[in-house]
This record gives C-alpha cells, sequence and structure tokens, in this order.
C-alpha cells in the first residue's frame, strides 16, 4: 500500500496533464494519457481508503454521485441503440469514449478531497496550459510546429496522416498554415477552444497586468487560429463576468468586448481589411472564407459545410424519429451517402445537436439538463462563499463552462475531447471542495 500511496503522488497529476495534452503526444490513435489512465486506476484502487471514498461517493447525493446515474443511462442507452445503429463499430466506439471521459472525470473526484488537493489540480493544469501557450506562440511566430499536428510535416512519424502536403502546394495557403496554431490539439480549432477555457480566469485575475497579458495572448492565438467562435464567445462571456466579480473587471471586460467586436466588424466598417487572419474571423461577410476562397476547397470550417452538416444531421434524426441514429454514427451516416472514394466531413461540428442527433431528443433533454444543473449549483455555492480564493475559482469555473458551452458549437466532436472531461471533473471538484468546507451547503439538485 506505501508502494501505491507514493505512485499516486504522480500517477494522478500525471494522467490529468496527459489528458490535458491528449493528441499531442500520441502515435496513431494510442495517446499517453490511455496508459496513465490505467495506471492512476489501478493505484487508486489498490489504496483502501481511497476504494472506500469512492464508493461513498457512489452512494451519496452528492455533486459528485450525480456523475454515477448519467455514466449508466449514457452507457445503457447507447449500449441499446447498438440494435439500431448503422455501424455497430462506431457504436462501441463510441462507449469506449464516454467510459474514459466518465473515468477521467470520477478518478479526478476521488483523488479531490481537499482544498490543498484542489489546488493541486489547479496547479497542474496550470502549467500544462502555459507550456501549450508557449508552443502555440512558438508556432504562431516562428517557423516551429509540433510533431504531432494537422499541419505537420512529419505526423506521419507518428502515425497520424496530415493536410500539410496538400496545403503545401499554393505558397498563400502554406503561408497561412504555418502561421496557425494548434498546439497539443491537432487542429487550430480545438486548440482554440481549450485556450478559451482559461480566459475567464484570466478575466477575473486582481493582477491588472498579468491579467491583461493572460487575455490579450489567449486573443491573439485565436486570432491566429481563425476561430471565430471562439474569438466572439470570449467577448460575450466578458459582459456575463460583470455582475459575478468586482469593479475591477468591469473595465477590461468592456475592453475586450470592444476590441473583439472591432476586429470582428473590420475595424467597424463591415468591409474586409485585407489583413488574412483578421479577415477570416470576419462575421458580418456573406461570401465564403478567405481560406475557401483562396484555396478552392470547401474546408471543414466553411459556412456551406457546416449548413450542409445541419441539413444531414437534422434528416438523420428525423429518419430515427427522434430516438438518435446511435453513438458515433453520423460518422457511418455521411459515409453511407458519399461517392465512392470522396472525403467526408465525419463529425456535426456542434456538440449540442450531434448529443441530440446520435442520442435523441429524450436523452439530449437530460444531458442538456445535467450541465445546467451543475452551472446552477456553482452558482448557488458562489452566492454562499466566504472564501475569496476559492470564490474566484468557483467563479472561473462557472464562466468556463459557459465559455464551453457556446464554443461547443464549432467543436469537431466532443466525446473524445478529453479537456471537456477535465472541465467536468474540474467543476465538481469545486462543487465537492464546497460541500467538505461547509457542511450544511446544499447537495447538486437539491
Amino acid at each position: 500500500m506505501k508502494a501505491a500511496m507514493k505512485v499516486k503522488t504522480w500517477a494522478v497529476p500525471a494522467m490529468l496533464a496527459a489528458a490535458y495534452i491528449g493528441p499531442g503526444i500520441s502515435y496513431g490513435k494510442l495517446y499517453l494519457f490511455h496508459p496513465l489512465l490505467l495506471l492512476a486506476a489501478a493505484v487508486l484502487l489498490a489504496i483502501p481508503r481511497q476504494r472506500k471514498e469512492l464508493q461513498a461517493a457512489m452512494l451519496r447525493p452528492s455533486a459528485t454521485w450525480y456523475v454515477v446515474p448519467l455514466l449508466l443511462i449514457s452507457t445503457a442507452w447507447f449500449a441499446l441503440s447498438l440494435l439500431w445503429a448503422g455501424n455497430t463499430n462506431y457504436g462501441a466506439r463510441y462507449i469506449v469514449f464516454l467510459l474514459m471521459g466518465f473515468g477521467l472525470v470520477a478518478m479526478m473526484q476521488t483523488y479531490v478531497n481537499s482544498g490543498e488537493r484542489l489546488h493541486a489540480v489547479v496547479r497542474v493544469l496550470c502549467l500544462v496550459f502555459l507550456t501549450e501557450m508557449s508552443v502555440g506562440l512558438l508556432e504562431a511566430l516562428t517557423p516551429f510546429r509540433w510533431p504531432v499536428s494537422r499541419y505537420s510535416a512529419v505526423a506521419g512519424l507518428f502515425g497520424r496522416a496530415n493536410d500539410y502536403a496538400f496545403l503545401s502546394e499554393d505558397p498563400y495557403a502554406r503561408a497561412f498554415v504555418d502561421a496557425s496554431p494548434t498546439g497539443f490539439a491537432w487542429n487550430s480549432n480545438n486548440f482554440s477552444v481549450t485556450i478559451s477555457l482559461f480566459f475567464p480566469f484570466f478575466l477575473l485575475l486582481r493582477n491588472r497586468w498579468l491579467a491583461v497579458t493572460g487575455m490579450l495572448s489567449i486573443l491573439f492565438l485565436i486570432l491566429m487560429a481563425g476561430s471565430r467562435i471562439s474569438f466572439l464567445t470570449c467577448a460575450f462571456v466578458s459582459l456575463l463576468a460583470i455582475p459575478l466579480a468586482g469593479r475591477w473587471v468591469r473595465r477590461r471586460a468592456m475592453m475586450i468586448f470592444f476590441s473583439v467586436i472591432m476586429l470582428s466588424t473590420g475595424f467597424f466598417t463591415l468591409q474586409p481589411t485585407g489583413i488574412a487572419k483578421v479577415d477570416e474571423i470576419y462575421i458580418v461577410r456573406s461570401d465564403a472564407s478567405i481560406f475557401d476562397r483562396r484555396f478552392r476547397i470547401r474546408s471543414e470550417y466553411s459556412r456551406a459545410t457546416r449548413l450542409e452538416l445541419f441539413r444531414d444531421g437534422w434528416s438523420a434524426l428525423a429518419g430515427s424519429r427522434g430516438i438518435g441514429i446511435g453513438g458515433g454514427n453520423f460518422q457511418h451516416y455521411r459515409e453511407s451517402r458519399a461517392a465512392p472514394g470522396e472525403k467526408v466531413v465525419a463529425s456535426l461540428h456542434n456538440f449540442w445537436f450531434e448529443v441530440m442527433v446520435e442520442g435523441g431528443v429524450a436523452y439530449a433533454l437530460l444531458y442538456y439538463g445535467w450541465w445546467l444543473m451543475l452551472l446552477s449549483a456553482l452558482r448557488r455555492r458562489l452566492k454562499a462563499c466566504a472564501d475569496t480564493h476559492l470564490a474566484y475559482i468557483t467563479q472561473g469555473a462557472l464562466l468556463s463552462m459557459l465559455v464551453f458551452g457556446i464554443s461547443a458549437i464549432s467543436l469537431s466532436g466532443a466525446v473524445y475531447y478529453l479537456p471537456m472531461y477535465l472541465l467536468l471533473g474540474f467543476v465538481l471538484s469545486v462543487l465537492k471542495v464546497h460541500a467538505l468546507t461547509n457542511e450544511n451547503s446544499p447537495a447538486v439538485g437539491r
């Protein structure tokens, strides 16, 4: 048991760091996170006290307990949907992704049993975030490229196909993607969503210079990545933060809001600026994006492609009579209707709609309600919190959930997006610490 306790001190933090990095350290579909998840689970289950805590967490109506019914319902429903799913392999893979994701959440819950443990998790996530920010800045400003990236010339050495050879045929295209950061997230879109989750924590900081430096760095990288939704989300969430925090937030929130709107509207001219990266996030244009027009392709980020995906999703949902087509089976739906040899976009690129299309209307409403329940619980705990530092973490967690809620409409598949499960685990850990520090706090859902 002593050996297990020693391993636990680094196994769980290492697993959390690997979950954040995700495909950034991988070979093919095997991530560093996968063996570390198994190691952390084995270590926690080897410690009798941790086993008892996990069992108790499953039996009491607390923030932790509410993970269990959702996991059971999700697993049972998607297992049942294999009966009518077009491709059972995709459905089974979807269930495995769910089990791994919620396993990560459960392990965070078991590990965080005090405020000190919560702070340890914060330190680990901050360290990996700052490392990814450094990688992103290098990718945007220098020829450096993380090896496991969609735009990496050496991605094939890590069992991954890439778009670099195709995009390198056009000098303009090559210059455009060479300045597009992907960090550890493989593609620019997921990278933007991940770093935007940290934006609220900088927005709420009392240290002005650190706050401004962090916010502007995140916005710069999102701009270079060309993620319009994430860029606008930061502006919207800045306004939502005003009633939650003190006066020091108001000025910087308004500064961020107007700066983002200014850039997104061509400096209020409603005309393209001629600056490729700025025009890529232009919100009022009616034609194709700079990327699509210049490269003469329909990328998975184009408006036309997204509209086509929405129509296919709606048709698939209607065809299933509202019960869903089965986990992961939107890919099968698209592939079965494509011409032989045609490369299709397999993800709906709208997580909330994807949940409904694949899981059905009833399951989607249950899932949406669960997220809203967590938001409500954070809000209640925040009102009753007397600890300044814990209140800051709670405010940041609440706003990060809002960031994800909006950004997820552009996410290229979230069931295997590990930062989402890290966010859920972090939110539930915050609620658990509130319950531990105040025994009279009402439980989630009460």
